[in-house]
């Protein structure tokens, strides 16, 4: 998920719904909220790895620099409908996932980043995601838009 760092193989992710990531460092230069989304993660991942509050902390800093970046683009009719911004509402729901508010993981912050991705895509219409880099992010984040309409909610 780092950008240049170890990267699942074709195969694998041809078999689930991670081949996302393979984008991320192609596009980690053309979206603030991407870079942003993806410090955050790193920094986070790293502060719970190696115990340190003050990683945590920034990792956390640098999110909310994330969440401001994206009510930015989505105002941004070319950053709006670009495949860099639905990498880092991607990046930012594991992010929630993972970390989530107050440092409890949850799934209500994955469910509105879900949701956001799923706006992206209504707004962008099926003709922009039939090949490459866009098709690859609709068939990876189809399973997650399924399950927000899922009558058994996860708890």
């Amino acid at each position: 998920m780092i950008p240049d760092g170890p990267q699942f193989s074709p195969e694998s992710s041809d078999l689930s719904s991670v081949g996302w990531t393979r984008f991320i460092g192609d596009l980690y230069n053309t979206e603030n909220a991407l870079r942003y989304a993806t410090v955050a993660t790193a920094t986070s991942i790293l502060g719970r790895i190696n115990n340190d509050e003050q990683l945590r902390l920034k990792g956390l800093q640098v999110y909310n620099w994330t969440i401001q970046e994206m009510i930015k683009a989505v105002k941004q009719p070319n950053r709006a409908e670009s495949d860099s911004l639905v990498v880092a509402a991607r990046v930012m729901a594991l992010y929630e996932l993972f970390f989530g508010p107050d440092g409890d993981p949850g799934v209500a912050g994955w469910q509105r980043h879900s949701e956001g991705q799923l706006a992206m895509f209504l707004a962008r219409g099926p003709d922009s995601f039939v090949s490459g880099v866009s098709h690859q992010l609709f068939a990876d984040s189809r399973i997650n838009i399924a399950e927000m309409f899922n009558p058994v909610q996860l708890r």
